[in-house]
């Protein structure tokens, strides 16, 4: 996933602990944890990972298009920072992922190593979830593609069934009034045959045997 790759290679430079990508769910207004990791996660419990999946006004945040850093963690009583505070992490960003000014989802990195991120270091991780945000929403375009062509042919199937359908209804429904046709055809060929010329036979015999 791009958004490991990004953490992995950033995380000795910076001195990341922990990275959180949140993308957007099928429910509305709502975000799912996509992936997260880094040492911080790791060493915690399971039952304590578990707590950061749908953090506190994530999605408010995340709604003004604009990031958010917060930084003295284990000083402060922001609700949003528990699970933060819980990880032992001291400093700790967001960035929205957007696409037209369209969020797509979140990234978060946090740090144990110091009580803030300097404004270099803001700088270069909001460039970095700029470049996240390009690549997930080109996956989600070639997901939904490779989606589009694998339905595709079941879709043609169902289209090709109902013409034929549609065909063999035609069919049956024409084939009644062409043998009443026909029928007449005969008669008047029987009856008045000897009163048209060869022409009009020749007509009546096309009939017949159509």
């Amino acid at each position: 996933r791009v958004a490991r790759q990004v953490y992995a290679h950033l995380k000795d430079e910076l001195g990341l602990d922990a990275y959180f990508n949140y993308l957007a769910s099928t429910v509305p207004n709502r975000l799912r944890l996509d992936s997260f990791g880094g040492a911080a996660l790791d060493e915690s419990p399971a039952n304590e990972r578990s707590k950061f999946s749908t953090p506190p006004g994530l999605l408010e945040v995340a709604s003004e298009h604009d990031s958010w850093s917060a930084a003295l963690v284990q000083n402060s009583v922001d609700p949003r920072l528990a699970f933060a505070r819980r990880l032992g992490l001291r400093a700790y960003a967001s960035f929205p992922l957007l696409v037209d000014r369209c969020l797509i989802g979140t990234l978060a990195f946090g740090t144990r190593q110091r009580d803030q991120f300097s404004a270099d270091d803001l700088e270069y991780l909001r460039t970095a979830s700029n470049f996240v945000a390009m690549a997930q929403d080109r996956a989600l375009y070639e997901r939904d593609l490779e989606r589009t062509v694998r339905d595709r042919p079941a879709e043609l199937r169902v289209k090709v069934g109902e013409l034929e359908a549609f065909s063999s209804s035609v069919s049956h429904d024409l084939r009644a009034p062409l043998r009443t046709m026909q029928g007449y055809a005969q008669l008047l060929m029987e009856d008045h045959g000897q009163a048209l010329d060869e022409e009009g036979r020749d007509f009546l015999r096309r009939i017949c045997l159509s």
